[in-house]
């Protein structure tokens, strides 16, 4: 009898965890330029998450390009791996260095909105790719499709 008890308890515990739940995605932060010079501008924001899980977990891979105008101009860089608590909030920082020779050189559409930026006016940076999160009992790999408005200034 005090086996068939314990077993069910354990049972029970097992299955009122929280285990197998997506990360929920919220957004993209504010856009922070860490450095720009004439030859590139490194931009950093971060990815919003929520962990509903009981138990916390990682996060795999970053494969996140970025683009201006449709066009691909850089691809997102971010530490190899880092822990996600469970239940909490947590960011993903996504650091991108994004050559402005390479903006100038493709064509007018995104020269006009680097000259657009660097006059204070606002582009659109687009994050596509995904992230793959790493909670030992399970992956959730979330595909990002997202951008927010920034004003090239410093």
């Amino acid at each position: 009898m005090k086996k068939l008890l314990l077993s069910l308890v354990l049972i029970i515990s097992i299955i009122s965890c929280d285990v197998n739940k997506d990360p929920e995605y919220k957004g993209l932060g504010k856009v922070k330029i860490e450095s720009i010079n004439a030859k590139h501008a490194t931009l950093l924001v971060d990815a919003k998450y929520f962990n509903p899980n009981d138990l916390g977990g990682k996060i795999d891979r970053v494969e996140v390009d970025v683009l201006i105008d449709n066009r691909k101009v850089a691809t997102v860089n971010t530490a190899n791996s880092f822990d996600v608590e469970a239940k909490k909030d947590f960011t993903v920082p996504m650091r991108v260095n994004i050559p402005l020779s390479k903006i100038y050189g493709e064509s007018t559409g995104i020269l006009g909105s680097v000259l657009n930026a660097v006059q204070n006016k606002e582009i659109k940076i687009q994050y596509k790719g995904k992230l793959v999160f790493d909670f030992e009992a399970f992956f959730y790999t979330h595909e990002m499709d997202d951008s927010i408005d920034f004003t090239l200034k410093k």
